[in-house]
């Protein structure tokens, strides 16, 4: 059976396209869009979390667009791990789709349950009004000169003390952990007032 999926899989993903253009069989919705941008940032859902965050907990509506996304090749979709069930990540097509800046995240592996902990998190901050910068943003951020400044500044976050656009990677957004080492953040939380950042989470680099 796994080979005729993939088969037909395939031959969906030749004929539908992404879902942008007449002829694809199928219209990207706003919905999907978002999930593609979730996933993206997060580094992996489950279907539960997608039909949530997207679908206003929807299972069934989440189920069927994950299915087209997957057979476009926008997304990757597993459920290998029981106690996690359905679980979706982005391909390379699709985090391009997303419109980012991020590239596909690495299936999760080991890392899944620390993954969809974040995941949950994130998204109820985001809901309840706050911006989150997931780990992957932090990163692309950090890695050229000055980029995490801007991003503060764009967020109305008040300039940090000890904080400079001259400042090496991992030094605006990580937290320092001795002379040679930091403490990159799971996540960056920006309060809705007064736009303080705060950092959550993380593991030493």
């Amino acid at each position: 059976m796994t080979g005729v999926y993939r088969e037909r899989a395939e031959r969906r993903r030749r004929t539908q396209g992404t879902g942008e253009a007449r002829g694809d069989g199928w219209q990207r919705t706003e919905e999907d869009e978002q999930l593609l941008r979730l996933a993206t940032r997060y580094s992996t859902l489950t279907l539960h979390q997608a039909a949530h965050a997207c679908w206003g907990g929807r299972i069934e509506a989440a189920r069927r667009r994950v299915r087209l996304m997957v057979e476009a090749g926008l997304l990757h979709r597993s459920a290998d791990v029981r106690w996690a069930r359905t679980v979706v990540w982005t391909t390379e097509r699709g985090a391009r789709i997303a419109g980012i800046g991020l590239s596909a995240p690495r299936p999760p592996g080991e890392r899944l349950l620390h993954r969809l902990a974040v995941a949950d998190a994130g998204i109820w901050l985001e809901a309840n009004g706050y911006t989150v910068l997931s780990e992957r943003e932090v990163h692309v951020a950090e890695a050229v000169p000055g980029r995490a400044v801007e991003l503060l500044d764009a967020l109305r976050v008040p300039r940090v003390p000890g904080v400079s656009a001259d400042a090496r990677r991992g030094e605006t957004l990580a937290v320092p952990v001795g002379a040679h080492t930091v403490h990159w953040p799971d996540l960056v939380v920006v309060e809705p007032t007064p736009r303080f950042p705060i950092a959550v989470g993380g593991a030493h680099r």
